[in-house]
């Protein structure tokens, strides 16, 4: 029972570049290292709220810059007399 999980793991792990790519393998290890490596919290009188604050705004920046890069240039909203 023990040996359930990591091997679930490394299937994934040995899955993800096969499917998404190597870059997909190293972002989902980034954020998982920076999220999972860092107390999070939401309440404003913990002394750790400002790293809590900086790990959000790190993850969700580099999501919309990846999602902007995504696009290829195209418009996300378009009319439906375009196509």
């Amino acid at each position: 029972m023990v040996l359930i999980f990591p091997l679930y793991v490394v299937g994934l792990i040995a899955y993800f570049p096969a499917r998404f790519g190597l870059l997909g393998v190293v972002a989902t290890l980034f954020f998982g290292s920076q999220v999972g490596g860092r107390p999070l919290t939401f309440d404003t009188s913990a002394w750790y709220f400002g790293y809590s604050l900086a790990t959000l705004a790190l993850v969700v920046g580099l999501n919309l810059a990846a999602f902007r890069i995504s696009l290829g240039g195209r418009q996300l909203i378009t009319s439906g007399a375009e196509d």
